[in-house]
């Protein structure tokens, strides 16, 4: 009987020391959480006095660097991007939300921004290049198809012919179906220069016809809408010279025969 009164004192005891042990815990993980918010409150105070709220960091406008239509328009990013001269400040300014919005617009690309202290915003913008201008719009067309209106560029561009009206032209968005026309339209800028482009028609499901100008003279052209264009260009151009050197006036060059170039 007494061991056994023994062994419950014992047990008791050890009850007892366990209840301490998690009662200890638990004031210490409640100490380091009122330490831990006490600290992110008091930084978020140090950050709000020293950054977001200081008036010296007063936004007071943007440097926009580009090498086309944005290139120093400042008002006019300011007015699209929604930000507010002498009230917002520079540290409470979103710098990816800035930077999602930049390249929300059609014609750019990419686009980097940075604070400058104490109070401008810099903006870097990689603009599109347009290549096309897409026939009875008021859109051209970069070297990814994507759409652009025609407001943000200037220039002369060779224009598409052909495009299933269903199609809807949305800016920003793009025309895969025109993929084939950029590819010869870049295989010309990289390539051939000497060949300057004006109308480019793509109904036709297996060839593509253009007008082009070389050497002063203006011919019609068609190439199979699957061949390597750069292929294509070197047969185009050899044919005309060929015929230059003979003396024999062709207007037309059809290269959609594989077995030969066809000049009328």
């Amino acid at each position: 009987m007494a061991v056994k009164t023994k062994n419950s004192a014992k047990s008791g005891n050890k009850n007892k020391n366990t209840g301490r042990k998690i009662l200890k815990f638990l004031l210490v993980m409640i100490l380091l959480s009122v330490i831990l918010g006490g600290g992110v409150a008091l930084f978020s105070w140090f950050e709000k006095e020293l950054f977001s709220a200081n008036p010296h960091f007063v936004f007071h406008g943007v440097e926009t660097g580009s090498v086309g239509y944005w290139n120093g328009r400042n008002r006019e990013i300011e007015a699209l991007l929604g930000l507010k001269l002498n009230e917002d400040n520079l540290f409470a300014i979103n710098l990816k939300k800035i930077r999602a919005d930049l390249i929300a617009i059609p014609n750019v690309k990419d686009a980097s921004v940075e604070r400058i202290l104490p109070d401008i915003l810099r903006l870097q913008l990689e603009e599109r290049i347009p290549r096309a201008t897409i026939a009875g719009s008021k859109f051209v067309i970069d070297d990814s198809t994507v759409i652009i209106p025609r407001t943000y560029c200037s220039g002369n561009f060779p224009v598409i012919g052909g495009l299933d009206r269903r199609i809807k032209l949305i800016p920003g968005n793009d025309i895969p179906e025109l993929q084939p026309v950029i590819n010869l339209i870049m295989t010309r800028v990289k390539y051939f220069p000497e060949f300057e482009l004006n109308e480019i028609w793509i109904s036709h499901p297996d060839r593509i016809l253009f007008t082009a100008v070389y050497r002063n003279a203006q011919y019609k052209i068609y190439f199979p809408r699957k061949q390597d264009f750069r292929y294509s260009f070197m047969q185009l151009k050899e044919g005309i010279e060929t015929n230059l050197r003979n003396r024999v006036k062709a207007v037309s060059y059809d290269l959609t025969n594989k077995a030969k170039i066809i000049s009328r």
